[in-house]
């Protein structure tokens, strides 16, 4: 019986939730808090004008502004934020009274561009190269909402000017990018090429490539891996953001070709050896500057007479699609054994630049001087184009489109898909005439 009554004893003074232990008044009773509400004094010595109320519940401390002179009132604030934290939780009463504190918890948990973008590279399965494209893409929507302009172009891969512009970039929180933002982006994009038809569309098609660049970061399969990880917004950047249906141009040819050929047999194979390896081969065997610019000597077979395009341990290519076996003519096939001779490396295009430079990754392609010379020499023979090296490569597509077919030109093109060539090359580089006489009565 002692001992019962003992434990009685210990109960009858124990301290419950809603009972204070010196006064025995619920703490649902403004009353409780009369006695608790507080003007603060800051560290600089200035006392608040109003009232505030530091609660305990459950192991958690806060402190509450309750924003009254009146400590009345303040004391009634407090028991019903009581009550609300007792009933609905921590986070309610958070929410409704102190909504500020958990805007700033928000903020500091709210996952930035940078953050997103670490994470995306941690699943992302795709090549480094288009990687690194579809980011410089959402990189530069972002700075163009946020207005974070890059300042002085340079080309120096260790820019302090394009690290402070990134770093500037990636600490822009990711809720802080919405359609309704990019939206805005795209109609002033296109606004301000609207008076110009040629200009319009080459806005139309930049936009496109780099909404559908920057949009592939936010892949449905790696988002719900990412939101584990981070704070996402409920709104994604690119939701609701569509990708426009816009036809490629169809390539029209403005160039004699016999005549350039000639030309460069002429002046740029003595002046410029490099320079014409780069011409063959876009001309030829309608290669990507990417192409060339890491093509190894390996990948000629000079006994049949065939190019074999293929990834390599420096390059990967555009897509599996892009891997194929081009035929030489024997004359071509002769100049570039003629060339392998005096070869001083494992690349047909010689540089002194590092083999590891990656146009996507530093800013330049390996070849980048002799791209360079080729470009400066097709602007002197009336080459107008805007990517004059890649329009070689469009040349040879319509030619081959024209002489044997679109299938025979979507093969040595290497495309994905046959639409593709069919869309583009449908220039006649030979006019098309039934051949039968008129009927003339």
């Amino acid at each position: 019986m002692k001992s019962q009554r003992k434990t009685e004893k210990s109960v009858s003074f124990c301290p419950v939730s809603a009972q204070s232990s010196q006064l025995g008044i619920s703490r649902t009773k403004v009353a409780y808090w009369k006695n608790r509400v507080e003007k603060v004094t800051s560290k600089s010595g200035q006392t608040s004008p109003d009232y505030s109320v530091r609660i305990v519940h459950r192991n958690r401390r806060v402190r509450f502004p309750l924003r009254t002179s009146n400590k009345d009132n303040a004391a009634s604030l407090s028991a019903k934020i009581y009550g609300v934290i007792v009933a609905e939780g921590w986070d309610a009463a958070l929410e409704q009274f102190k909504p500020e504190a958990v805007e700033r918890e928000a903020l500091k948990d709210a996952a930035s561009v940078g953050d997103f973008i670490q994470e995306v590279r941690k699943y992302s399965t795709t090549r480094q190269q288009s990687f690194q494209t579809y980011v410089q893409a959402f990189r530069k929507i972002v700075a163009w909402i946020h207005d974070i302009e890059k300042g002085q172009s340079t080309k120096a891969v260790d820019s302090s000017i394009e690290k402070t512009w990134k770093k500037r970039v990636d600490a822009v929180l990711l809720r802080d990018v919405t359609s309704s933002d990019i939206h805005a982006w795209k109609r002033f994009r296109l606004d301000q090429a609207m008076h110009d038809p040629a200009s319009r569309r080459r806005a139309e098609v930049t936009v496109n490539s780099q909404i559908r660049n920057a949009k592939a970061l936010f892949s449905k399969q790696i988002i719900p891996l990412i939101a584990k990880e981070l704070v996402l917004p409920e709104a994604l950047p690119f939701d609701g953001v569509t990708i426009d249906n816009i036809k490629p141009a169809r390539y029209q040819s403005k160039m004699d070709v016999t005549a350039i050929l000639r030309a460069a047999e002429q002046t740029l194979r003595k002046e410029e050896p490099e320079a014409y390896k780069v011409f063959l081969l876009a001309l030829y065997c309608g290669l990507r500057a990417s192409e060339i610019d890491h093509l190894l000597w390996e990948r000629f077979d000079f006994k049949n007479h065939v190019l074999h395009v293929e990834d390599s341990q420096y390059h990967r290519l555009k897509s599996h699609d892009s891997a194929g076996e081009i035929d030489l003519c024997v004359e071509l096939a002769r100049v570039f054994k003629e060339f392998s001779k005096t070869a001083t490396g494992e690349f047909v295009i010689e540089s002194k630049a590092d083999p590891s430079t990656n146009k996507a990754l530093k800013g330049a392609y390996r070849c980048q001087t002799h791209f360079q010379k080729l470009v400066r020499w097709l602007r002197s023979q009336g080459v107008t184009a805007r990517k004059p090296i890649h329009e070689l490569r469009k040349e040879v597509g319509a030619i081959i489109a024209s002489e044997q077919g679109i299938y025979a030109a979507s093969r040595h093109l290497r495309h994905g898909d046959i639409q593709i060539t069919a869309a583009i090359y449908a220039d006649k580089k030979q006019r098309i005439i039934p051949r039968f006489e008129l009927f003339n009565g």
